[in-house]
């Protein structure tokens, strides 16, 4: 192969999140010359790696070869590590990005002349969310700058859209995630429940995922159009459908959808909450989002209005119960307490490693059980794997073997092994959504401290729609005695897990929150 091969090839692996083998094939394009493109595209691959570093050293060589490319520049300017060291690890990188983005934007007019360049971003800034702050400034300064280059490569699409007459409103959802996945079985009841006698309902799947799920939500839809192709391919088929509303479940972890969400292919474009942060687009007229779940004072977080539902937002299937994983099976000593964090490293802010080490002080027999990420390599974990080890020390905990990782599982082993601990504990600054809503239908106590943001207060308002908020702790400290009380109380635990499946109608296959979309759908197209 030369190295355009070893490039597309390295494209596509990395479009179905193969990771190591895509990063393989780029370094293969890179020694044969294939260019700034593929030095970006390996990059971004050796970020979902944990490589920060080779990643800034891949960006730095892209940028010489191509000083005028601006997704190039952006890819350096949004460049964040996967996990933190410590918090001021945070905090140099958050200044990094803050003043490197601020420069991009600036440049703005040097980069013009190849402002198409912009259609072909190889990643999102979907670690920023994880910071644990408020975005809404950094977002909209993103999409500043995004928005003065697609004027230049699309000026097409910032035209007003207008309504076609119709008696049916017509609905669009756009996302790479229309699969068994996270987002994809939390926003299937929006594509199939909607009231058909009132909408029409179209479905363009941005990504290159299909499976039986994907063939579902298509059973559900007018049309459902598969649209790997570049942006301006995406963006025409998108206006070609004549919307009366689009919606992006998602904003902020496709690249397309993310370049999309700048332009305006409806006359009502609207963001859900499937990466709880604000777009920071001017084209998103309303970001939808779980009332319940949201601060006094959340308008204030975003740049868009708020649409808020009731309960979740969308009507969730809790997933069946499966056989547990015996305490044997999942290589943990019977005896002990276990203790699940059971979420991809890069949610676990530092903030976590002294709850996480508070609890192992009050509990000289606890586990922690943590999870890879999904095809990430070991960098991650030999992270976080520190922080732990120093967070113990500083509390004077000694080491017992108290951090285990488990591997990525697929979703029913997943939750055989949430079966198999005795309290999950949720991260700080961001709330557990799929997970959280796993181990309430398995019936396992979970424990939660929310913050200031919606992102992290989802499995606050999860508990307190199902059982009146036990295990809603008022800070960090308090979930840690929490949790450690539960899990050496068998008697409350299982009275806990009782009511917990007992009261699952109160969360689950709730229809109410797509009743409250219809009206939100009908009058923005009104």
């Amino acid at each position: 192969m030369d190295a355009l091969d070893r490039y597309r090839q390295g494209v596509h692996l990395a479009e179905r999140f193969r990771f190591e083998e895509a990063r393989v094939a780029l370094e293969q394009a890179v020694a044969l010359d294939a260019g700034p493109d593929a030095l970006a595209v390996l990059a971004a691959v050796r970020g979902e790696l944990g490589d920060t570093e080779g990643a800034a050293h891949d960006l730095e060589r892209a940028r010489e070869l191509a000083p005028d490319d601006p997704a190039i520049a952006l890819l350096d300017a949004t460049l964040l590590p996967m996990v933190y060291r410590d918090n001021a690890d945070l905090e140099h990188w958050r200044a990094r990005y803050t003043e490197r983005l601020d420069a991009w934007v600036r440049d703005g007019d040097r980069y013009r002349s190849q402002a198409d360049r912009i259609l072909g971003l190889a990643r999102t800034n979907f670690l920023l969310a994880y910071q644990g702050r408020d975005d809404v400034i950094l977002q909209r300064r993103l999409c500043e700058g995004l928005t003065t280059l697609l004027r230049v490569a699309l000026p097409q699409y910032f035209e007003p859209r207008r309504r076609a007459r119709r008696s049916k409103v017509r609905v669009g959802f756009a996302s790479a995630y229309l699969f068994d996945c996270t987002v994809g079985r939390y926003f299937a009841s929006w594509i199939e429940e909607l009231d058909r006698d009132r909408f029409e309902v179209v479905a363009f799947m941005t990504g290159t995922q299909d499976d039986a799920f994907t063939q579902r939500l298509a059973r559900g839809c007018l049309a459902m159009e598969r649209v790997n192709l570049p942006v301006a391919d995406v963006a025409a088929r998108i206006v070609e459908a004549e919307l009366d509303v689009l919606v992006y479940p998602e904003v902020g972890m496709d690249p397309r959808c993310r370049l999309l969400s700048c332009l305006r292919l409806a006359p009502t474009q609207l963001a859900g909450w499937g990466h709880p942060q604000t777009t920071g687009s001017p084209e998103i007229d309303g970001f939808i989002t779980c009332g319940e779940m949201e601060p006094a004072g959340a308008e204030a977080h975003y740049t868009e209005p708020l649409l808020r539902l009731p309960g979740l937002g969308v009507a969730y299937e809790a997933a069946p119960v499966p056989p547990p994983f015996t305490r044997e099976e999942l290589g943990l000593e019977p005896g002990r307490h276990v203790y699940g964090c059971p979420h991809s490293l890069f949610k676990l802010h530092p903030d976590c490693d002294a709850m996480f080490a508070d609890v192992l002080a009050r509990d000289p027999d606890g586990i922690l059980v943590l999870f890879h990420a999904q095809n990430t390599g070991p960098v991650p974990a030999r992270i976080m794997g520190g922080r732990f080890a120093a967070a113990l020390e500083k509390r004077g905990v000694p080491a017992r073997r108290q951090l285990r990782f488990f591997p990525r599982l697929a979703a029913t082993d997943f939750r055989r092994a949430l079966l198999g601990m005795d309290v999950v504990i949720d991260p700080l600054h961001w709330s557990g959504g799929n997970t959280a809503l796993d181990a309430l239908a398995l019936g396992v106590p979970l424990v939660t401290a929310p913050g200031a943001l919606m992102r992290s207060r989802q499995a606050a308002a999860m508990l307190r729609r199902i059982d009146s908020g036990e295990g809603v702790a008022g800070s960090p400290t308090e979930a840690a005695k929490m949790a450690v009380d539960l899990a050496g109380d068998r008697s409350a635990r299982d009275a806990l897990s009782a009511r917990l499946r007992a009261n699952q109608a109160r969360l689950f296959n709730d229809s109410n929150a797509v009743r409250h979309l219809e009206e939100h759908l009908a009058r923005r197209r009104a």
